[in-house]
Formats: structure tokens, sequence, C-alpha cells
């Protein structure tokens, strides 16, 4: 099964088709964003923009809406979910071995109405831009590494660049902040080359965003059990449903 799962990543066909002059490009959006963000310039709906502009050619593969049925790429951006969150936790857990735990430095920060839905406002250009910079950050990485296999270089260009990204929201938030986000985002690299598209992650991204955002308000931990409830409720049930259809009997 693993072996399927690598395969399938090292077969996607975008890897052998980015030339040198646009690695180069794409590279150049990590000190574009280092600037930009230490400088207070940063803006989700540029970044977006700037990302298309520069790299429509390679992102359009990625959001194919046909690709999947509404219920399969829910499907998708469930297991998106559910892998970003363990490898989080994972990231928090080796984090507090070190006695750190909150390394957002979030626990006590409470939104004020107007903060929230101004977060909520950008949210979707926040998911779409960074995940955009994330795929074009990835690629140039991977072409620009021509030392070792191509599982090697996959990998090599997946902790770079989930490093890189982890490590940009320091600049808001701890400096410890770089580790949980770092571990969060290290599967995303292998399911997006997987399934072939950007679209769940970019699900996943905005609901992280959405909870986080909705979890420091002052009805965050009405919101965090409300959502666990559901998600719990849809975890049984399709469970219950997997194991139904393995009982059936064939006809």
């Amino acid at each position: 099964m693993i072996k399927d799962f690598i395969k399938k990543v090292n077969s996607h066909p975008i890897l052998d088709s980015i030339p040198f002059r646009r690695a180069v490009l794409y590279s150049l959006l990590i000190p574009g964003m280092l600037i930009s963000i230490n400088e207070g310039a940063y803006h989700a709906i540029w970044l977006t923009l700037v990302c298309l502009l520069i790299g429509y050619k390679d992102i359009k593969p990625f959001v194919n809406f046909k690709q999947y049925k509404l219920l399969e790429l829910l499907k998708i951006s469930g297991i998106t979910i559910v892998v970003s969150l363990l490898f989080s936790i994972a990231g928090l857990k080796i984090m507090s071995l070190f006695g750190v735990m909150d390394p957002q430095g979030l626990k006590d920060l409470v939104l004020t109405n107007e903060e929230y839905l101004n977060k909520l406002e950008i949210l979707p250009f926040i998911a779409v831009g960074e995940e955009f910079f994330k795929l074009l950050m990835f690629l140039a990485l991977f072409s620009l590494i021509t030392v070792g296999t191509k599982n090697t270089r996959i990998l090599i260009a997946t902790l770079i660049a989930a490093f890189i990204f982890g490590h940009l929201h320091v600049f808001s938030y701890e400096f410890t902040a770089g580790i949980p986000i770092m571990f969060g985002v290290i599967p995303t690299f292998y399911l997006m080359l997987y399934y072939r598209s950007i679209i769940p992650l970019i699900i996943e991204h905005f609901f992280a965003d959405f909870y986080s955002f909705t979890g420091h308000t002052v009805f965050g931990d009405l919101f965090v059990q409300i959502v666990s409830i559901v998600f719990m409720i849809c975890w049984f049930g399709w469970m219950f449903k997997t194991s139904s259809l393995k009982k059936k009997p064939v006809s």
C-alpha cells in the first residue's frame, strides 16, 4: 500500500516539467514573503494574485474542479484534515517534551468581534494564496535539488518547504510556533501529489484557520465542543457505513 502511494506520488508528470528559469522565479517568492512580512506589507490577496501571475501554468493542473465528485472531494479533504491534524499534534507533543506548552502564544488570546470579522473576510484568500505559495515553493525546491533519487528530492523539498512555511509564521506568533505548523504541512505535499489536486489542501487550510480563529472568540469554547461532537458523529457514521458494506453478502 505504501509502495503504491509513493509510486503514484513519484509519477506526477509535473515533477519533470518545471524548467530551471521557472524554478528560480518561484524560489524568489520565499525572500519576497520574508521581506513583505517583515515590513508589514504582507496581504493574502496580493500573495494570491502574485502566485497566479507567475505560476498559473503550474497551478492550473492542480485546480480541476471536475476531477472529483463533491462527496469524493469532501472525503479526500477529510483525510487531509485528519492527517495534517495528527502531524500537528505530533509537533505539539515534541514541543511539550521541551516544556513548551503554548508554541504559538495564543492560549489567552480572545479576538474582538471586529478582529474576528476582519480575519474571516480574508480567510478564503489566506487559504488559497498560501496553498499556491506552498505549491510553487515546493516545485522550485524540487527542481533546484538535482542530487539524489526522486524520492529523496521530494522528501528534502517537502521538509525545506514545510520548515520555511512554518517559520514564516514566527513573525506573527512566538518563535516556537514554526514547529507544529511545519509538522502539520509535511503530509500535505504528498497528498497533493497523490491526489493530483490542491483543492483538498485549500479546504483543509480554510477549515483549520476558521477553527483557530473561532476558537479564540468569546464563544470559542462552545464552538470547539460543537465541532468535536459533529466530527465524532460523522466519524462513527462513516465507520458504521464502512462496516455495513463489508458485511453485505455477495449475491
